[in-house]
């Protein structure tokens, strides 16, 4: 039930946000310690975001898509957080959120909001799906919201884990579907 990192902060307060500790929007996050949207002492500051970074850069040009998994809100989010303006490639964007949200639904019936994070959600600088279309060109870059919208919150029923990780994993494949050919 721990939302942050667990690195010692400047304060008493312990941890990080690690979806407000990438580059892009990093000026505008939450500079409380003790908040749990703290965006940390500097973009790249957590071990963790310095990994997702240096694994992407090192494969730049090879990895056409970047998927960030949370829990919960029944939402697939595309960039920006940082702001309400939609990518230039929002409609692509769109067109494979679109088929991955259908997918889901007809797995089990369950339904998924699809958007911007800023428009959609709430505004989130410093998040990594910006960072990996912004910095790296990575045109599918989502985060993903899995179940529920809030009953359940982050204790899921035992009984809805499959469930959850099979129509993911629809929705997945038919983005990756929806996506143009290499």
């Amino acid at each position: 039930m721990w939302r942050k990192s667990r690195s010692p902060g400047p304060s008493s307060c312990f941890g990080v946000d690690l979806n407000r500790n990438f580059d892009v929007g990093f000026n505008n996050t939450v500079r409380d310690s003790c908040s749990s949207s703290y965006g940390g002492s500097a973009p790249f500051s957590e071990i963790e975001t310095q990994t997702v970074r240096d694994l992407l850069s090192a494969n730049a040009g090879r990895v056409k898509a970047a998927l960030f998994l949370h829990s919960f809100s029944q939402l697939w989010l595309s960039p920006y957080g940082v702001n309400a303006d939609e990518p230039k490639d929002y409609k692509e964007m769109e067109k494979v959120m679109k088929a991955g949200v259908e997918a889901l639904k007809s797995t089990y019936n369950t339904t998924f909001t699809y958007g911007s994070i800023a428009n959609v959600l709430y505004p989130a600088p410093g998040c990594a799906i910006d960072y990996t279309y912004q910095d790296l060109g990575i045109v599918y870059s989502f985060l993903i919201e899995l179940r529920d919208r809030g009953f359940h919150a982050f204790i899921l029923p035992i009984e809805q884990i499959l469930p959850t990780a099979i129509e993911t994993m629809n929705g997945i494949r038919a983005m990756i579907n929806a996506m143009p050919s290499p």
